[in-house]
Order: C-alpha cells, then structure tokens, then sequence
C-alpha cells in the first residue's frame, strides 16, 4: 500500500480523535459557564484553548500528541464529572 495513504488515513484518524476531544471540552465549558462564582483564570484558560485549537493541523500532530491531547480531555472530564449525571449527553462512561 502506498505509504502517502497510510500517512493521510493517519491524519484523517488523528484529526477525528482531535475532533472528539475538542467536542466534549466545549461541552464542559457549556456546563461550567452556568455556574456561579467560576475562577476568571479557569475560564481565560478555556478561552485561550478556544483560540489554539482551530490552529491544529492533522498532519502536524503526532500519535503520541493526540494521545497527551486525549488524556488531558479524560483528565479534565474526570475532574468535572460532579457537574453531570446519568442522563447527560455528555457523560455516558465514554472515555477517548
């Protein structure tokens, strides 16, 4: 198989599991926002990684990269899991 296919359907794979963790950091911030007396430094934070992560390019971010990338969006989930319950859309056990 040529190896240029096998890069992009790396890239493409990359890309999906990027994607994925970018949905689910926005849907924290959504359920984070409606919270009172929220740290404006925790909320910059989540501002400045809005602004970072349309700059991501598929073919730019390694294996090992998406792999920090997905366990940071694991972390931050498992920290804000109080915020969830059951039936949330966000929160069914999925981890990345």
């Amino acid at each position: 198989m040529n190896s240029k296919i096998l890069f992009t359907k790396r890239e493409n794979i990359n890309k999906i599991r990027v994607d994925s963790c970018i949905v689910t950091i926005l849907e924290i911030k959504k359920k984070i926002q409606r919270l009172k007396h929220l740290d404006p430094v925790f909320m910059f934070q989540f501002s400045e990684l809005e602004t970072i992560i349309p700059k991501l390019k598929a073919d730019q971010i390694s294996d090992m990269e998406v792999e920090r990338i997905e366990k940071a969006t694991n972390s931050l989930f498992d920290q804000m899991k109080p915020l969830y319950n059951d039936d949330d859309e966000v929160y069914n056990g999925y981890k990345h």
